[in-house]
């Protein structure tokens, strides 16, 4: 069964087996788009405000794989109801109208320096492709958590805590016909299995395990610009009323699943009730870190995070205060020590049939164990013997014929030739510079420009702002600041529309 027939098979057997996933609590969507009202995001500012913990999750187009979509769900730790919001950034006000400003402001209080911002996968990389919409700045934020780096070592401590009986095969109970084993395993034995073969706990398989929900994941590849707002149906008319539920729906049950976990890891732990959410998650994070990086192969997606920020600062820079070569080359000959080396004795026909190893007389073998390159070729390899020590008459003499002797005191330098190609050394001075290029964009100041660069810098200078980098992308401009509490103030001391 090929990836694709497998996954289908699987949807079909969690629909049997399993409800649809419903979150328990109370909820109300939001959607964030040209069509929302003043009221409305000034409302949901407020509650931003008053929340410290938030879910994400993003969608792409299918196809063209453009960010369509971004989910927020607020973490509430009471038993208020929760606000799921749908950014549809293809359809956002004007980027000088009072309701993009306000919908800047809303972000301002999403991405705080004291939020804990969580999603299934890297945060970095699902927010990266939508700072074009120059909606957020992410730099602020001091705590972001990869819930999916740390779910299966949390699930491994948590389910061998649970019952004595946990290695029967019915622990999870299963009011169902027979189902295929491969497709649902036992669940110590699944979470051993991906721990084993360093695969990572997709949201779906989690939510069957944990929660025993079925999340179906059949609307993941879909075209997702079509205005799922009802306010939007005429923008794209063609669209079907039940297709837009179908995938409001699974936008907002992928983030309140997560939710829906995030709080059971929360209240199933045995920390101090003084510990709020946001401390156990960074002490699950400071815990299972070092067995993250060697129980799993990270996909390429998450090793590329911060490539593909850096690749949207392309501004050029001069390569002088690049590292220099490594002076040690690796077929570099080491200068023999002054110690003589201690030859072993040749083993004897005994202890080479001890160690049930044939003597040979093949002398092809013994030159090749006598010609590794340990010493250089014009070093001596001394053996420790009995010395004896000539006369005093006699030292003189040889002194005498050992200077008068042609006898090079340092051996011949070599020159050095360069290990790296012509294309090796381009392609390190390219991952050099988005080394440099993201330490400068480290902490940054993001305003719409209708300007250029020089007018900007000369702007800047003005308002006394001191920055590292100034570089245009589209209509945004991105300016480099040094520290972070230089960041915060000129944050507030800057106006969205001063480059306009």
């Amino acid at each position: 069964m090929d990836f694709y027939g497998k996954k289908d098979a699987k949807e079909i057997l969690y629909n049997e087996l399993f409800d649809p996933y419903e979150f328990p609590g109370n909820y109300s969507i939001k959607f964030l788009n040209k069509s929302t009202t003043l009221n409305e995001i000034n409302n949901l500012t407020i509650q931003a405000q008053q929340t410290n913990y938030f879910c994400i999750d993003t969608e792409g187009d299918k196809f063209t794989n453009l960010p369509a979509l971004i989910q927020i769900s607020f973490i509430s730790l009471s038993s208020a109801s929760t606000p799921v919001v749908i950014v549809e950034p293809r359809f956002l006000p004007t980027i000088t109208s009072n309701l993009r400003y306000s919908f800047q402001k809303f972000f301002q209080q999403i991405f705080r320096n004291d939020t804990h911002i969580f999603c299934w996968g890297d945060p970095v990389n699902e927010l990266t492709s939508f700072l074009e919409f120059s909606l957020f700045s992410i730099s602020n934020v001091q705590h972001f958590h990869n819930v999916q780096l740390i779910f299966a070592s949390w699930f491994n401590r948590w389910i061998n805590s649970q019952t004595p009986n946990i290695n029967d095969e019915n622990y999870l109970q299963l009011h169902a016909p027979r189902y295929d084993p491969a497709l649902l395993l036992p669940p110590h034995i699944f979470n051993e299995q991906k721990m084993t073969t360093r695969n990572l706990w997709s949201l779906q398989d989690a939510v069957v395990y944990l929660l025993e929900k079925y999340l179906s994941k059949r609307e993941t590849r879909q075209k997702w610009s079509i205005g799922l707002d009802p306010r939007l149906q005429n923008t794209i008319p063609h669209v079907p009323i039940q297709r837009r539920n179908n995938l409001i729906r699974y936008a907002s049950n992928d983030v309140l699943s997560l939710n829906e976990i995030i709080m059971f890891m929360y209240n199933a732990s045995n920390v101090n009730i003084n510990t709020s959410l946001g401390e156990y998650f960074l002490l699950l994070k400071k815990e299972f870190a070092p067995s993250v990086s060697s129980s799993f192969s990270a996909p390429k997606q998450l090793q590329q995070q911060q490539k593909w920020y850096d690749l949207l600062f392309h501004d050029t820079e001069s390569e002088d205060d690049d590292d220099e070569l490594a002076g040690h080359v690796v077929d570099d000959r080491q200068v023999p020590s002054s110690t003589p080396l201690a030859l072993p004795s040749p083993p004897t026909q005994d202890e080479h049939l001890l160690n049930n190893s044939p003597i040979t007389n093949d002398h092809s073998s013994i030159e090749q164990l006598t010609t590794i390159g340990l010493l250089p070729s014009h070093a001596t390899l001394l053996v420790e013997q009995q010395v004896h020590f000539p006369s005093q008459d006699v030292i003189p003499s040889l002194v005498a014929a050992i200077s008068s002797q042609d006898i090079p005191t340092n051996p011949p330098k070599r020159k050095r030739k360069s290990r790296r190609s012509r294309e090796a050394r381009t392609y390190r001075n390219q991952e050099s510079s988005l080394r440099h290029r993201r330490n400068r964009y480290r902490f940054e100041l993001q305003r719409q420009s209708n300007l250029c660069v020089n007018t900007v810098k000369h702007i800047l200078r003005h308002y006394q702002i001191k920055f590292t980098n100034v570089t245009p992308n589209k209509s945004v401009m991105h300016i480099g600041i040094k520290s972070q509490d230089e960041q915060q103030l000129y944050e507030q001391l800057l106006p969205l529309d001063i480059f306009l």
